[in-house]
């Protein structure tokens, strides 16, 4: 698994973990539409935004289960329900100081959804100044158990994209907004190495190292410093003086293990290695 995949990852599951525990569906969460088909029989309202030729769909009593909130409408939709004309969806523009990217965070009746515009969707809903001092619909501050950290993550991001880390003065120019705890996962150091991995299970020590421009991308998070990790092997190499260091949060980059200094191997306790593993 390449880091940037286990980054994503690592985001994902912070997000389901979430969803799980709050009690929400996926398809429920604010900011969170689906794309998917309705849940049943309803009332479907259709609503127009200013920066693009999308409509978006709200089933409205839907039976036998809650149907998705709010959808992107497909011409089938549109047609089946007779050509309604859509109401215009209430707009609020928004961006990050931290971005370029400006969002239309769209309110139907009682459901907020935010969509990022590109250049030309922004020029024909009248190049609007976004407000940037509040969180945009579908973003939610974590704080992964590993550190003191807080980072913003936008549900409707894209797939690959990574937490940002705020700062002090960002965190309060957002309102200083609340945290969600993430068990489990974040960011980890052994003290007598200079890797930092990013941990999607740190109790099974399932994890990648990170390069530096990977760490900085992130905006350097502050790893938890460690003295092992919990699933690790020292191995002594048959016909070699080397001892190595084999763990999962290593393993993509260091499949055959990481070959330790004297000095490493003293600092992390000198354990006795297995011959041969």
């Amino acid at each position: 698994m390449k880091t940037q995949k286990l980054l994503a990852k690592l985001t994902a599951v912070a997000v389901a973990t979430i969803l799980t525990t709050t009690g929400l569906p996926a398809h429920a969460a604010e900011g969170s539409p689906s794309h998917t088909a309705d849940a049943g029989p309803g009332d479907r309202v259709f609503y127009s935004v200013p920066f693009s030729p999308d409509l978006y769909v709200v089933v409205e009593n839907a039976a036998p289960a809650p149907a998705p909130p709010a959808r992107i409408a497909s011409y089938i939709d549109w047609s089946a329900a007779g050509f309604p004309t859509p109401k215009p969806a209430e707009v609020v523009y928004k961006a990050y100081e931290w971005s370029d990217r400006v969002w239309g965070e769209l309110r139907f009746g009682g459901i907020t959804y935010a969509d990022d515009m590109d250049f030309d969707g922004w020029i024909k809903a009248g190049a609007p100044t976004p407000t940037r001092n509040t969180l945009i619909a579908g973003s939610v501050v974590l704080r992964y158990e590993t550190g003191a950290d807080l980072f913003v993550h936008n549900y409707r991001d894209s797939p690959d994209a990574l937490d940002h880390k705020l700062t002090f003065g960002q965190w309060q120019r957002l309102g200083e907004p609340s945290y969600l705890m993430v068990n489990n996962q974040g960011y980890q150091k052994l003290s007598w190495s200079p890797i930092i991995t990013a941990m999607i299970d740190v109790k099974a020590a399932v994890g990648a190292p990170l390069t530096f421009e990977e760490w900085a991308t992130l905006g350097f998070p502050s790893p938890q410093i460690i003295t092992r990790y919990p699933v690790e092997n020292f191995c002594e190499v048959i016909g070699s003086a080397d001892i190595r260091y084999r763990t999962r949060a290593f393993h993509n980059v260091f499949p055959d293990g990481l070959i330790l200094t004297l000095e490493q191997w003293r600092a992390a306790g000198s354990p006795p290695p297995q011959k041969g593993c």
